[in-house]
């Protein structure tokens, strides 16, 4: 990506790469800097609206990311990636506390989704959105949905799997105690 961008700074696609793989690597200036640089040049790339909203969300930028992924779900009402865009719009909505939007995104996360992944994330998101909103009982539907796709689903396998992750800790945090909460086993 940096010997593309070398041969070509306009390039929004090597800019959006190397975007991409520095918030892998934890490096959250460098990764704005290039998705941001990568939306200036194309504004009309639903993809590279999405990983930038995603590399906001993942630093815990939330309020920035959420423009970002409603355009990229303005620009590409069919994508191919529309499941990523609706959870990814539940995340964000999820930590900005705004929980019935959030539900709405999961909602439709749940009609896109084509994949058992994407099924118990759509489960997942419900839960912890109706969590936060105290209906309990459906949050436990939802945690026990999630389940019957994935009955090894739990908050140590969730921090096994985020235990390299370099995203800001404190969504991880949040986030697992609202499913914990909302009755994912340990």
């Amino acid at each position: 990506a940096k010997r593309a961008i070398e041969l070509d700074n306009q390039d929004a696609q090597a800019h959006a790469a190397l975007g991409y793989i520095y918030r892998f690597t934890g490096e959250a200036e460098p990764a704005i800097a290039n998705l941001e640089r990568a939306m200036v040049l194309n504004p009309n790339n639903a993809r590279i609206r999405l990983e930038l909203a995603h590399t906001y969300d993942w630093f815990r930028m939330q309020s920035e990311a959420l423009p970002h992924i409603e355009m990229a779900l303005k620009l590409s009402p069919r994508d191919p990636m529309l499941q990523n865009m609706y959870f990814y719009q539940g995340h964000i909505l999820f930590h900005l506390g705004r929980h019935e939007d959030a539900l709405e995104a999961a909602r439709r996360l749940g009609a896109v989704a084509t994949s058992d992944t994407w099924r118990v994330l759509h489960h997942l998101l419900r839960a912890a959105n109706l969590n936060e909103l105290e209906r309990s009982k459906e949050a436990q539907k939802a945690v026990d949905a999630a389940l019957k796709i994935n009955p090894k689903l739990s908050i140590t396998a969730m921090q096994r799997q985020f235990a390299g992750s370099k995203n800001h800790p404190e969504n991880r945090r949040i986030w697992l105690t609202s499913l914990r909460d909302a009755g994912l086993p340990e």
